[in-house]
């Protein structure tokens, strides 16, 4: 769906952990607190009352969700009939009271649904989704509403409200509200039937952790700490799941070849085959809500508020992207297999289940980078309290233990503050348990308000450390965990706008990425892990160890980027063609072709797993893109001072805070001086493909 009241949806890592963000400067370099935050204080929220997470029942939550939404709809009809004045301070009052708590039961109940230990629970939270989704689309299809923004639309109105206005009007449009009755009932129906596939799409894989039984003597090459937490059962066997705190470390360290072949075999077929008929029918609703809107394929429909704009930009953007490191993924491969013949002389391909291991084997032989001596420095609990330092000193904010319900043991719960102002709060879920959502995300949970309410939002993530913040991450690992904590940062320094539909994470789709994955860089500053990088010992990571660490950094980037380019050329293709023209399985297996040298596994079927597919949609080219513009904003960074405070005041307030109140490529401008180019990232891509630089640009205007 296409509407402002719907920008809920969790704000996702990348797909099997390839890459997985941001803040304000000292108080004296950026001056005082901004309005927004000065309206929320601490005296100001002590009467919030907390949502009883812990102790709340699937019939409790019924019956809360019931009330809300027989509330809602009262407000939205009495919205839908309301007379003059239409002004910011008439009519958009309340329609943004009815938004912010429309807002917030979608939210909490769709975070729920992903994230709250009890099954029954869950299952109740997605019928509370569906229903507040209806209220959604009742509201974006409604005419009244419709004329009634354009109305206000015709006054005098602030530079936020025009930009809040405008964007509704656009949602309004895509959502169909000047089709006749019999067209936008229609829509309303598949916009019910579009939700109820991709719930069933998501539980699926959410509910789908396969396994393997191997004996112990099959694990060698694994970590110490890595075999001290998978003992074998009563019958000797050791169980290793498809969840990626095992998926991972097998992957990368396990010498048995076979072993790794048959868990990616598990991993790559989770909710299949009960997902093929689902996402054949999610494709063909889609198709059918977008031919009903006017558009020729839904790619279209999907990029039409976006940075993108249409389908061909986007086609024209991964082929560009495709030509940078077509030649440097193919000299990579071609070191894969000459590291895979000293194993197994006569081997004439490198398949992808040993595609993480041999790419171990060449750091360590042509970089003497040995990702197991590296990961002893990175502890769960170190990690996250040198993430929060890192946050802390760059913007000037301070993170305080927030006393509050939680619906877990592991759940931890935080505040961050800005001197005496409160930011936002955040709940960190952040180890794999049954049932829960099994990749990385942020959650919204409660949309910030100026002098309202503040932000509220969790992460749902999957790492190491539950009872034991001694257990130790992948570096990578840590890379998801700065990433998706630049998306909560993101999301509660944005959240003090007055207008709920401009506050939070809600710029364009395919810049949200942005940055958060600016932030990583900063997990490669010497000075920032030197603050938390600490093996058991006590011993800092060594500067010989980083040496090698950013030599070897550009290592398998061509070979990650084409990786990317399979899943985003087949989220495009898959919803720019007609459904009924092709098999899943056949036309997955000819896109993975097409993009990767590795070639596609066989009796495999990612799609079914591909949980973007349903929120990112047609849309997954969004990592590429945000990660272009990522790279030119970081450039300011590298020239200025990686923790130079005016650098860091400046994006905090012209990026970060701005939230959605302007268009994204204005909140760039503004921070850089200039319209966004893509060059620095076509650059890296060059470097690392070994290609001559000055090869064909990207456009700016892309």
């Amino acid at each position: 769906m296409f509407s402002r009241l719907n920008r809920v949806i969790p704000i996702v890592a990348l797909s099997l952990g390839l890459l997985l963000s941001v803040g304000c400067s000292r108080e004296d370099a950026r001056g005082p607190a901004t309005t927004a935050e000065s309206e929320v204080t601490a005296s100001t929220l002590q009467s919030s009352s907390p949502f009883p997470y812990a102790s709340i029942t699937a019939e409790q939550l019924q019956s809360h969700c019931s009330q809300a939404e027989e509330g809602l709809r009262s407000s939205l009809e009495k919205l839908e009939n309301m007379d003059g004045p239409y002004t910011e301070e008439g009519f958009l009052d309340q329609w943004n009271t009815f938004e912010i708590r429309l807002t917030d039961e979608y939210s909490r109940a769709s975070t729920l649904s992903q994230l709250h230990p009890d099954g029954d629970l869950r299952t109740t939270a997605e019928k509370c989704v569906v229903a507040f989704n209806a209220l959604v689309t009742d509201a974006q299809m409604s005419r009244p509403l419709y004329e009634r923004f354009l109305r206000v639309s015709e006054q005098e109105l602030a530079a936020d409200s025009r930009h809040y206005v405008e964007g509704y009007l656009q949602d309004f449009r895509l959502n169909g509200v000047d089709k006749d009755e019999a067209i936008r009932a229609r829509l309303k129906q598949l916009n019910e039937e579009i939700l109820e596939a991709g719930q069933t799409f998501g539980r699926n894989i959410r509910e789908d952790v396969r396994s393997v039984q191997v004996a112990p003597e099959r694990l060698a090459g694994l970590p110490e700490d890595f075999l001290a937490s998978h003992p074998p059962g009563e019958d000797g066997m050791v169980t290793i799941t498809t969840r990626y705190p095992d998926f991972g470390p097998v992957m990368k360290y396990a010498q048995d070849d076979a072993l790794r072949r048959e868990l990616m075999l598990a991993f790559h077929n989770r909710a299949y085959p009960d997902n093929k008929p689902v996402l054949k029918e999610l494709l063909r609703l889609r198709r059918q809500r977008a031919e009903l809107l006017g558009f020729d394929n839904f790619v279209d429909l999907n990029t039409a508020d976006k940075m993108a704009g249409n389908s061909e930009t986007v086609a024209e953007f991964l082929d560009l992207l495709g030509e940078q490191v077509r030649d440097g993924a193919g000299r990579e491969y071609q070191r894969l297999l000459t590291q895979l013949r000293q194993q197994q002389p006569g081997a004439e391909q490198v398949h992808p289940w040993q595609g993480s291991y041999l790419m171990e084997k060449v750091r360590q032989r042509e970089y003497q980078l040995d990702a197991q001596q590296l990961r002893q420095y990175f502890a769960y609990g170190r990690v996250r309290d040198g993430i929060f330092q890192l946050v802390s000193d760059l913007f000037a904010v301070e993170f305080k233990p927030w006393d509050t319900p939680v619906w877990h043991s592991s759940v931890e719960a935080y505040e961050m503050w800005s001197g005496d102002q409160l930011v936002g709060r955040f709940f960190l879920d952040m180890h794999p348990r049954e049932g829960k959502y099994q990749h990385a995300a942020a959650f919204p949970i409660q949309v910030g308000v100026r002098g309202q309410q503040p932000p509220i939002m969790a992460l749902g993530c999957n790492f190491p450390g539950e009872g034991d913040p001694g257990a130790l991450m992948e570096f990578q690992q840590v890379e998801t965990f700065l990433h998706e904590f630049g998306h909560l940062i993101h999301g509660m320094f944005a959240g003090h706008q007055r207008w709920a539909g401009l506050s939070g994470i809600s710029t364009e789709r395919d810049f949200v990425e942005a940055p958060s994955q600016m932030l990583e860089e900063w997990v490669w500053d010497y000075q920032t892990l030197q603050s938390f990088a600490v093996n058991s010992e006590g011993e800092v990571l060594p500067d010989a160890l980083y040496e090698r660490m950013v030599a070897a950094r550009d290592f398998g980037l061509p070979l990650d980027t084409s990786r990317q380019l399979v899943y985003a050329a087949l989220s495009y293709k898959l919803y720019e063609e007609d459904p009924e023209a092709f098999d899943l399985d056949e036309r997955s297996k000819a896109i993975e072709r097409e993009y990767s040298v590795v070639p596609p596994m066989d009796d495999t079927h990612m799609y079914a797993s591909f949980g973007h597919l349903t929120g990112y949609a047609s849309n997954y080219y969004t990592y590429q893109w945000s990660l272009a513009i990522a790279a030119d904003m970081f450039s300011r960074f590298e020239r200025e001072g990686m923790r130079n405070p005016i650098v860091a005041a400046e994006y905090r307030d012209k990026v970060l805070s701005a939230g959605g109140s302007r268009p994204a490529r204005d909140l760039v401008h503004d921070f850089l001086g200039r319209d966004y180019s893509l060059d620095a990232y076509v650059a890296r891509l060059q470097q690392a493909s070994g290609n001559e630089t000055g090869n064909q640009s990207m456009r700016a205007e892309l």
